[in-house]
């Protein structure tokens, strides 16, 4: 997994570790970005890293300060961290620059569809804007969602599966997204 780690409180400064639980050695690439609220990428870098067994390494440091000189920008900047192992994302996170309630969230318009394949019902969501915490709950169903309280960084959206056993009666896709809600940071201000 990687992990973010600020020089202090609300830095620019970041420091970026690798984290390898496993006996055997692992090959990954991080790819950390920055971008404002709208989704327009203000930097971007790659770095391939090798960890050893139960190894911790910082592979990348980063002060993203010189991308925000521009009054405010702390305030709409968003810095993405996502670790690239065999072409699928096994660890993501985001860091702000200032505190959730400073940061200036735009109302955002969530689209959501659903579709079924055998076992799971694959919901995806996508909003105009950034969406920071976003959490999926149902109506009258209290399910287990694959990933909850996920951040949406990009125009393309999050997929998130559930699977129909969490369902007591079977319903079909339809009844899925109709009985869906979803909140994030945004929709708290």
């Amino acid at each position: 997994m990687a992990t973010a780690c600020e020089k202090e409180e609300l830095s620019t400064d970041i420091g970026y570790y690798i984290h390898n639980e496993s006996f055997e050695e692992r090959k990954a690439v991080l790819v950390v970005r920055l971008f404002d609220r709208d989704f327009h990428t203000l930097y971007e870098t790659e770095t391939e890293a090798v960890t050893g067994p139960f190894e911790v390494k910082q592979v990348l440091a980063m002060d993203f300060a010189p991308f925000l000189t521009e009054e405010g920008m702390k305030k709409k900047a968003v810095a993405e961290y996502r670790l690239i192992e065999d072409g699928c994302v096994v660890s993501r996170g985001t860091t702000l620059f200032v505190k959730p309630k400073y940061f200036e969230f735009q109302k955002p318009e969530y689209r959501i569809s659903v579709t079924e394949r055998e076992d799971v019902f694959c919901i995806h969501v996508d909003a105009d804007t950034y969406v920071s915490y976003a959490e999926l709950s149902m109506d009258e169903y209290d399910v287990i969602f694959e990933d909850n309280f996920f951040d949406i960084t990009s125009e393309e959206g999050v997929d998130i599966t559930v699977d129909k056993k969490e369902f007591p009666n079977r319903i079909t896709a339809e009844e899925a997204a109709a009985a869906l809600h979803i909140r994030s940071v945004a929709d708290s201000f």
